[in-house]
């Protein structure tokens, strides 16, 4: 039994605002069914703004999405359309480039990737 001294010594944990938005994403991601369609994100963003390059890498890995290279990132799921307004608002689009492919060669491959 605990007493109402470890109760209040007791430590919990709550999500910033951030957080929140960040799990709302992965639920999303979670929730969709794979419409057996591979996404191909490719982009070649300045070093100049190198934090733009960041942010869209944690993006594509918060949605799933591995890294074949370093600019190159390969996803089963589609990006939501909060992802593609942000990329409009950051003026990213003009760098990045996303492909829809039906089949890619040795996709067992991928799949455990």
């Amino acid at each position: 039994m605990v007493t109402k001294k470890q109760k209040e010594k007791q430590k919990y944990y709550q999500l910033t605002n951030l957080g929140l938005k960040v799990a709302k994403k992965f639920q999303k991601v979670i929730e969709q069914p794979w419409d057996g369609k591979w996404r191909i994100v490719m982009f070649d963003i300045p070093e100049k703004i190198r934090t733009e390059r960041k942010w869209l890498r944690f993006q594509l890995i918060a949605f799933d999405y591995k890294p074949l290279q370093k600019s190159v990132f390969i996803g089963q799921k589609p990006l939501d359309e909060e992802f593609y307004k942000e990329l409009l608002n950051r003026d990213l689009n003009q760098w990045v480039r996303l492909i829809t492919v039906g089949e890619i060669d040795d996709e067992q491959v991928l799949k455990n990737f």
